[in-house]
């Protein structure tokens, strides 16, 4: 009876999802949570995810500026799709009563409907109320928080499909409108979406870990630190190639490991695809009141690298 007990609680632990294969508690392919608003500024309300209908919940501020810029893409999207898609600006991380005057002052640049992040009460004395609603609001908490999304900031696009899972997340309409065309189509491989994503968050998630830890490290000018920090972070993916720009400013600048930091630079030429990783470079060279000649001449070699690294975009 024990060895069977046994058996079955390995395959049990064999069987569940891992930190790695989650790495958040929302993830693409889970039930949408749901969405706790205070009120509806605009539009009809949307109580739940209604069966066979997709929804975009677009998580915004009025002080956010890409956020701002992305409505009127998102609203012609809305227009073209017509009812087939449920298009919801959900504001967070904001003060509410600026909600309703920034939809008067957008008018046809905003079409789509608007509801305003329910929180509680903040406590007296309390001046940050976006960073007070990003820490308790419900859909910053359920939405932002539990995938992740919350280190990335806003705008934040969540694709709810017709059986109201989360399909997709991104920030960009430009990447948006493919996935709603072939969504529509029956055309979306879900299931190669999910496990890509899921990949991607791994890799995110270290990443985020990584800055935080560099973050601190430079807080409490642990340069030796931060630098390793950085160096462990340019490694982990092509995305964040551009912090090796960071780890030559703390070796060129705040160490004065001049010297050392052109030749970690060198080293990179040829691997390191980052236009503004090497930019950085030569300005720091050309900050140096005392570079030498040849750290100068250094500087426009980085400079002329970063230049064909830019026109090959």
């Amino acid at each position: 009876m024990l060895t069977r007990l046994l058996i079955a609680a390995l395959v049990m632990v064999a069987a569940s999802p891992t930190a790695t294969e989650r790495p958040y508690a929302l993830m693409v392919g889970d039930p949408a949570p749901a969405l706790p608003v205070a009120s509806w500024v605009q539009g009809d309300p949307v109580p739940r995810f209604e069966p066979g209908t997709i929804y975009v919940i677009d998580f915004w501020a009025t002080w956010c500026g890409p956020c701002k810029k992305s409505m009127p893409e998102l609203s012609a999207l809305q227009k073209r799709f017509g009812d087939r898609v449920v298009f919801i600006a959900l504001d967070t991380w904001d003060y509410a009563d600026r909600v309703a005057p920034f939809v008067a002052e957008m008018g046809d640049k905003l079409t789509y409907r608007v509801a305003i992040d329910r929180q509680p009460a903040p406590p007296a004395g309390e001046d940050n109320i976006p960073m007070f609603v990003k820490a308790n609001g419900e859909c910053s908490k359920t939405w932002l928080q539990a995938s992740g999304w919350s280190d990335e900031g806003i705008p934040a696009l969540f694709v709810v499909d017709r059986s109201a899972r989360l399909a997709w997340i991104g920030n960009e309409p430009a990447e948006l409108e493919p996935v709603l065309t072939r969504m529509l189509a029956n055309q979306w491989d879900q299931k190669k979406y999910s496990a890509e994503y899921a990949r991607d968050a791994v890799v995110l998630k270290q990443g985020r870990t990584l800055e935080s830890e560099i973050w601190e490290a430079r807080q409490k000018k642990d340069w030796p630190a931060a630098i390793a920090g950085a160096k462990r972070l340019t490694a982990l993916d092509p995305r964040y190639q551009g912090r090796a720009g960071l780890v030559f400013r703390l070796l060129y600048t705040n160490l004065g490991q001049r010297d050392e930091a052109i030749a970690y630079a060198n080293g990179l030429i040829g691997s390191n695809s980052s236009a503004g990783a090497f930019t950085e470079m030569a300005e720091a060279i050309a900050a140096d009141s005392t570079a030498t000649a040849q750290h100068a001449a250094a500087g426009e070699k980085l400079a002329r690298h970063a230049k064909e690294l830019a026109g090959k975009r």
